[in-house]
Parts: C-alpha cells; sequence; structure tokens
C-alpha cells in the first residue's frame, strides 16, 4: 500500500449504520478517526501490521489500542470489547 490516502472513501453515515445494524454484514466493527491525517497514519500503520504474519492480530490489536489510548480513533463494533476500550465505543 503505497499512499494509504489514495484509499479513503467518502461514504454516507447511514452505509455504516447499515452495516452495524446487519449481522450477515462481513464487517465486526468500524473504526472513527479523528481526522483525514489520523486515517491516513491508521491505514499505513495497519497495513504494516498486516504484513507481519503470523503476529498480524496481535500487531493490528496494538496499533488499534495506541489509537484509541491517545483519543485519535473510536470503533462502533457488533460485540462488546471490554472494560480498557469502553470510554472510546461509540
Amino acid at each position: 500500500m503505497n499512499n494509504p490516502g489514495s484509499m479513503i472513501d467518502v461514504t454516507r453515515f447511514g452505509v455504516v449504520v447499515d452495516y452495524l445494524q446487519n449481522p450477515n454484514a462481513p464487517i465486526d466493527m468500524i473504526l472513527h478517526a479523528k481526522d483525514r491525517p489520523t486515517l491516513v497514519e491508521l491505514a499505513r500503520r495497519l497495513g504494516e501490521a498486516y504484513d507481519c504474519w503470523p503476529n498480524s492480530s496481535e500487531k493490528i490489536e496494538g496499533v488499534v489500542k495506541e489509537f484509541i489510548s491517545d483519543g485519535r480513533l473510536r470503533v462502533s463494533a457488533l460485540e462488546p470489547m471490554g472494560p480498557a476500550t469502553n470510554a472510546r465505543i461509540v
């Protein structure tokens, strides 16, 4: 992924709501970045973490927790994420 910023698509909030209300949707969480530069950095870091197979899950979780803890990221999730992240769940 050479330029994560080029992969950002604008969407309507209703599309996001539809995904979260549909139990058959192909996603189980939506990440809400504070601003576009944060989203670009998040995409880059998640791409790097994804490439760390077989430890990609732990790396991805670490990136997400870092962004949540410093307030740059909030999450809409179908399943509870635990007490450490509840303050940042939308």
